[in-house]
């Protein structure tokens, strides 16, 4: 496994080390093609690899080992301040952190390399808000590894400096069952205007 991908992202031209933005891409893309990270786990992150990384220069993207991700990120928000939320901001870093994380200890060690989540599910030790089936289920342990059925997905949502996730979303969702959930959730907030 290991070696094949570590001659691919050799440089044809020098013997070095390719660790572009463009690299990362295509690592978490072959990590998705071997089953080693959920095809979603590596959307999400490459879409905040692009959104992030957006701001900079051809140069700046030569080598992601170089770069500091919380520089970048303030950079973004400059740029697109109004239209980003901060916790969507903190998500974005957190996914590129892991993401450059993974693709160092990949380089690094290819023959011992597990990335930093499962193909099954996600460890955290982040406090998580239990759902309701949850609950029921008397589960209390939250470094426990959280697993999902096949064709469904889970949403992590930070809010009040804490990790809630949704559960079991089918890949396939259309809006109105997104808008169900949505109706759901919304149900069970307290309005501070009584």
């Amino acid at each position: 496994m290991g070696c094949i991908f570590r001659m691919y992202i050799m440089n044809a031209e020098r013997d070095v080390m390719d660790t572009s933005v463009e690299k990362l891409s295509e690592f978490l893309s072959y990590m998705a093609e071997k089953g080693l990270m959920k095809p979603s786990t590596v959307g999400s992150r490459k879409v905040a690899i692009n959104k992030l990384f957006s701001v900079l220069s051809e140069e700046e993207k030569r080598d992601v080992f170089r770069l500091d991700v919380e520089e970048v990120a303030e950079r973004f928000h400059n740029k697109h301040g109004m239209t980003v939320r901060p916790d969507t901001l903190k998500v974005y870093i957190s996914r590129v952190r892991s993401s450059i994380a993974d693709f160092k200890q990949y380089l690094e060690h290819p023959q011992s390399f597990k990335p930093s989540i499962s193909s099954r599910g996600v460890t955290t030790k982040s406090p998580v808000r239990k759902t309701a089936v949850q609950e029921g289920a008397n589960e209390s342990d939250h470094d426990k590894e959280v697993r999902s059925d096949p064709g469904t997905f889970s949403i992590p949502v930070p809010i009040r400096g804490m990790l809630v996730r949704i559960e079991g979303i089918p890949m396939d969702m259309t809006p109105e069952e997104a808008r169900r959930i949505a109706a759901v959730i919304e149900a069970y907030a307290h309005s501070s205007e009584s």
